[in-house]
């Protein structure tokens, strides 16, 4: 069965930078969470959307939905990427 959940919250992003660098910065980023299904630590592959807003009470929506497909979850514990 293929569940597709809606992850939404804010992401924080953290990098930094070399004065010397003058290399653009990719917008590619990895995101570890963590699911419940029904209450209990979800196993098993998932479906995710993942969407990244500025605040996490004005919900304005920065980047996505992007449709992750397929991904395992062990335990409650993901990680995925754009």
């Amino acid at each position: 069965m293929t569940r597709v959940l809606a992850i939404q919250g804010l992401f924080i992003l953290s990098f930094s930078l070399s004065v010397a660098s003058s290399a653009p910065l990719g917008t590619s980023f990895t995101y570890h969470g963590r699911l419940k299904d029904g209450g209990a630590l979800a196993n098993g592959n998932f479906d995710l959307r993942l969407s990244l807003f500025d605040s996490d009470s004005a919900a304005v929506p920065v980047a996505g939905p992007q449709t992750n497909l397929n991904i395992a979850v062990i335990d409650g514990i993901f990680t995925t990427h754009d």
